[in-house]
């Protein structure tokens, strides 16, 4: 099982992830992380941003899953993922600004199709205005992380017509969005996961639906 968690940037995620694994202890994170290249290449980040950058993180988070798949670890957590980056790109994308050109951004698109597939389960938790910001906060800009919370929306919601722009039709995880308030969200994956690890499959009666 490899499950990853998505969001806008300073929504709580990490602690989710961290939440996460005291009630699943069986799953692991990946020795090397996507932040670690961020810090180590002291990349430009969120409006900051450019090709460059998100080409590496881009990278960096096809490592992380590869590197997942290819060790005999049969728990695996993610906190985020190339949905994000994408998300991020197409933000720099539509500023006009050259930042982010369009091949950049169909390169990422099959990219991400291909890649996601490595996944079983895709949380998106959506912008909770009332999570309250952390020290280190990347960029607190509220209308900024409102514009990346409504991309991610958006391609989550490609995902729930089953168009395959981002996410394939066939062999993709399930994508599910996390609503209501943070305290909620441990709790509502226990619809998805058993006390083992596993997620519910049909015959558990499952929420989840795949295309």
């Amino acid at each position: 099982m490899k499950i990853a968690f998505v969001s806008t940037h300073s929504n709580g995620k990490t602690k989710l992830v961290e939440d996460f694994l005291q009630r699943w202890p069986m799953y692991k994170r990946t020795e090397f992380q996507y932040r670690d290249a961020i810090k180590d290449k002291k990349l430009k980040l969120n409006q900051k941003g450019d090709k460059k950058s998100q080409k590496i993180i881009l990278d960096a988070m096809i490592d992380e899953i590869q590197s997942a798949s290819a060790s005999n670890d049969e728990f695996m957590v993610f906190d985020g993922c190339i949905v994000e980056n994408v998300a991020y790109s197409l933000w720099l994308n539509s500023q006009g600004l050259g930042k982010v050109d369009d091949d950049f951004i169909n390169d990422s698109r099959v990219i991400i199709n291909q890649t996601i597939k490595q996944f079983d389960l895709i949380f998106f938790s959506p912008l909770r205005e009332e999570i309250k910001l952390g020290r280190k906060v990347c960029d607190e800009n509220l209308s900024y992380r409102k514009e990346i919370n409504y991309i991610l929306d958006a391609m989550v919601s490609t995902y729930d017509k089953n168009k395959g722009i981002y996410f394939p039709i066939n062999d993709c995880p399930a994508v599910i969005r996390l609503e209501g308030p943070p305290d909620l969200r441990v709790e509502q994956l226990h619809l998805y996961i058993k006390n083992n690890g596993k997620c519910f499959g049909e015959e558990d009666g499952s929420l989840i639906t795949t295309p």
